[in-house]
């Protein structure tokens, strides 16, 4: 029993000392270009080893994203216009599709020198939904359409 007892201490404190040495040599081999990441003393480890040329491509995509209102998807046009009172009938056309829509988001945008009322937040791959929606309001809004607009991000559920 005494040999069992001796044997498996021996087994527990080779393997932690494999353990720091394994933790010394990553840190040896991870270069001033890489990126090293320990996560917590007692859960294990993680490491990253990568590239400057794919940090330097990260860090260009994260700046280019940072800026953009949203990312590609589809909405449905309800109105399209310009002139002296364009602006105040595209309010008056966002104002009146809420009022009968409220659970669908409803955007007023000017791109000179048209102003565009545009509803609704639909990813690329999900035109069909667009679609029901455009057959849905087609007798109020005869003349909407669908179209490529970068949409917002969904709303997560903080509360899980």
């Amino acid at each position: 029993m005494r040999n069992v007892i001796l044997l498996v201490i021996f087994v527990l404190i080779s393997g932690i000392a494999q353990c720091q040495i394994e933790r010394t040599l990553m840190k040896e081999m991870v270069g001033e270009d890489s990126t090293l990441i320990f996560d917590g003393e007692a859960r294990g480890e993680v490491a990253i080893f990568s590239d400057r040329e794919l940090n330097n491509l990260l860090r260009h995509y994260i700046t280019f994203n940072k800026y953009r209102e949203g990312f590609p998807g589809w909405r449905i046009q309800i109105f399209f216009g310009s002139g002296s009172n364009s602006g105040e009938n595209a309010r008056k056309v966002k104002t009146n599709f809420l009022d009968h829509y409220p659970d669908i988001d409803a955007y007023l945008k000017f791109e000179a020198p048209y102003f565009k009322v545009r509803v609704g937040n639909f990813r690329l791959t999900n035109k069909s939904a667009a679609l029901r929606l455009k057959n849905r309001i087609s007798a109020q809004y005869p003349d909407c359409w669908i179209v490529k607009d970068y949409i917002e991000y969904p709303k997560l559920d903080r509360n899980f």
